[in-house]
């Protein structure tokens, strides 16, 4: 797993890949930043500002998923990883592993934003570590499906639209379950939707429960990849 860890972590940037990630995120938090914290309401509480990234994450987590995965099927080398004496569950978290590090080497980049927060007014400490940690949580789930997802298609394009197609969907989980006026689909689709989960970080509660939903279902995800590289292993 480690093996894999460091082989992509470097395959990452070694390529355009990891510094496009990195750009396009980094880019969206300091817009938002300036936006919502400079320009609209000057004020030290980055509540708004990861409540809307969260929600553009969508954007830049399938240009990873596209080089970690769905690359290895387009070059053949995952013929190489399934063959190696290493459980198909090893090569997912490795994978895994790869994009999360990315992906915290990004945040860490963005920590000018807590600096500036200090210099110019009263930083918010609690609600910035709810905050990230609420943020690197929802993108351990996202990460995790995007996984899945680049996992059962060898082409760039269809992966990255259908790793589209269904962020979007469940962008508008929570509004579509409201068209039905049903109050019991309405609490279902509520607890379903990472997006919902995430409110209660964004102001400063920390939440077990929503906590344990984002690392259950990264776990699930992460479980049906591996069982997709199993059944490509064995076909």
């Amino acid at each position: 797993m480690i093996a894999i860890y460091k082989r992509d972590l470097k395959a990452l940037y070694k390529t355009p890949v990891g510094y496009v990630f990195s750009g396009t995120l980094l880019l969206l938090f300091y817009v938002l930043f300036y936006v919502y914290n400079i320009y609209t309401t000057q004020t030290a509480d980055i509540s708004v500002v990861m409540g809307n990234l969260i929600y553009w994450l969508f954007l830049p987590i399938p240009i990873l998923t596209m080089r970690l995965m769905t690359e290895e099927y387009r070059q053949k080398t995952d013929q190489l990883l399934l063959t190696a004496p290493v459980s198909c569950m090893s090569i997912v978290l490795g994978k895994f592993l790869a994009g999360m590090v990315s992906f915290l080497i990004t945040i860490v980049l963005s920590l000018a934003i807590p600096v500036i927060i200090t210099i110019y007014g009263e930083l918010l400490g609690w609600t910035m570590i709810g905050n990230y940690i609420a943020l690197i949580a929802a993108a351990s789930t996202f990460l995790s499906i995007a996984l899945f997802i680049s996992s059962l298609t060898e082409n760039l394009l269809v992966s990255i639209i259908a790793n589209w197609g269904i962020f979007i969907a469940l962008i508008y989980l929570d509004d579509v379950a409201a068209l039905t006026g049903n109050t019991v689909i309405e609490n279902i689709a509520a607890s379903l939707s990472p997006f919902s989960r995430f409110q209660s970080f964004a102001y400063g509660q920390f939440s077990l429960g929503d906590f344990i939903y984002y690392i259950s279902v990264a776990a699930l995800f992460l479980f049906l990849a591996s069982r997709v590289l199993e059944k490509k292993r064995y076909s």
